[in-house]
């Protein structure tokens, strides 16, 4: 090898753990909207209504 190594763009911890936690928690948040939709309609009992 010739000495010239790639040394690719590196990304700082900070970021990965901010980009990481927003990841959870926008996937929790979706997950809890439609749990909540869901019980909403099926509790209303329209659910025919609601499609």
């Amino acid at each position: 090898m010739s000495g010239k190594h790639f040394k690719g763009h590196e990304v700082s911890c900070c970021i990965k753990y901010f980009i990481f936690g927003f990841n959870i928690i926008f996937w929790v948040s979706v997950f809890l909207f439609f749990l909540f939709a869901t019980l909403i309609v099926f509790h209303l009992g329209n659910f025919e209504a609601a499609i």
